[in-house]
């Protein structure tokens, strides 16, 4: 729940992907105005122009899914550049896997 006065943690969609603290000025039934006059969709938090950049709760909430992302995409990397198997890795050693990351069987 948003609500007045609250800080927030604002990533620009930039190159540099620069972050700051915005506030919460005004809370409405569908969207709050921030400290520099964005507004933010309060359902899906989500800025109303998707292209300014995206808003936490908090730093530590973007710093996870931040890692979370960069973890993946080093896991793809390592996909890309496997045409097989590595010796020892049986189908059920795989499926686990599957399972473990949420992909169907």
């Amino acid at each position: 729940m948003i609500t007045l006065g609250q800080e927030l943690w604002f990533v620009r969609s930039d190159h540099q992907r620069t972050a700051h603290k915005l506030t919460v000025t005004a809370v409405g039934r569908k969207w709050a105005t921030m400290s520099d006059r964005s507004r933010l969709d309060m359902a899906t938090m989500r800025m109303e122009d998707p292209r300014h950049g995206c808003v936490y709760l908090c730093e530590g909430d973007y710093l996870r899914e931040r890692e979370n992302k960069d973890a993946w995409n080093r896991l793809l990397t390592v996909f890309r550049c496997t045409y097989a198997p590595q010796p020892g890795v049986e189908a059920r050693h795989i499926a686990e896997a599957r399972k473990l990351l949420g992909f169907p069987p």
